[in-house]
């Protein structure tokens, strides 16, 4: 063996050591009594996890509509009130009803897909009872400042290209920054509709946190939504909860009225 060749694999070592340990969401671990309003959505047969999301009342969950693209409602339970992802000894939630926004639309341009209208209400059964360990977040009555600082939370992926879903809750501190800063690189991808947040690069959201609440002076302000990669030094992009306020209260208020704005997804 050469002594090139010997060099090539030890950098190559190096790398995927690093690679290993590289925490691609860039949080710490958290107690779901800090944040009591999270939800997840898992494949029960599975055991996989494939969205969080946020309660908001003692039956509506609020999250994104992608989670529910190609997936049936009845193979997808709802777990509340657990730090732990991979818990199944809790009871869970039944989904009786996804409501999608009615513009809800993924664009592909040029392979650099963007989402509009990204935000579901999830109706469950039976109702929450709130407690320490589950209860429910407020909806914004403004809107959020740019440099306000948020947290987001979820379970999902801490490494990247490869990686699985955290056990355990995961918390980080980001910054909502000008919708100009991601659409100066990858113009068109952003609307008014849309709210971006950063923080720092290998920091950020990754496959799992789709559906996923940040949250600001304990308001939720937006629902995980998409990114380029995983926190690769681009911007997060979320569905701005404030631009959706009538909708969600349409939801919430009767999902059967023929005059709602809501979208049923038959699942």
């Amino acid at each position: 063996m050469n002594f090139q060749l010997l060099i090539f694999l030890f950098l190559e070592s190096i790398i995927a050591t690093m690679a290993k340990n590289v925490r691609i969401i860039g949080g710490e671990d958290a107690d779901i009594t800090e944040f009591p309003y999270m939800a997840s959505f898992r494949i029960y047969k599975d055991e996989l996890l494939i969205c969080g999301g946020a309660i908001i009342s003692h039956q509506h969950i609020l999250t994104a509509a992608h989670c529910f693209e190609n997936r049936r409602k009845s193979d997808i339970r709802v777990y509340l009130g657990t730090t732990n992802s991979r818990n199944y000894s809790i009871p869970y939630y039944k989904i009786r009803n996804v409501a999608a926004h009615p513009n809800y639309l993924k664009i592909d341009k040029k392979s650099r897909w963007t989402v509009l209208n990204d935000i579901a209400i999830v109706t469950i059964e039976p109702n929450i009872e709130f407690n320490a360990f589950q209860n429910k977040i407020d909806l914004p009555t403004k809107e959020i400042k740019v440099g306000e600082t948020a947290i987001m939370t979820g379970w999902g992926w801490r490494t990247y290209p490869k990686g699985t879903t955290s056990n355990t809750l995961q918390k980080i501190s980001m910054k909502v920054i000008p919708n100009c800063e991601y659409d100066r690189d990858y113009p068109h991808m952003v609307n008014d509709d849309h709210l971006c947040a950063f923080t720092e690069e290998k920091a950020g959201i990754c496959m799992g946190d789709s559906g996923g609440p940040l949250v600001s002076h304990g308001k939720v302000i937006g629902i995980c939504s998409f990114g380029r990669l995983c926190a690769l030094g681009d911007p997060d992009v979320y569905a701005k909860v404030y631009s959706y306020l009538d909708f969600i209260k349409s939801c919430m208020n009767s999902v059967s009225d023929s005059n709602s704005t809501c979208c049923c997804l038959i699942l």
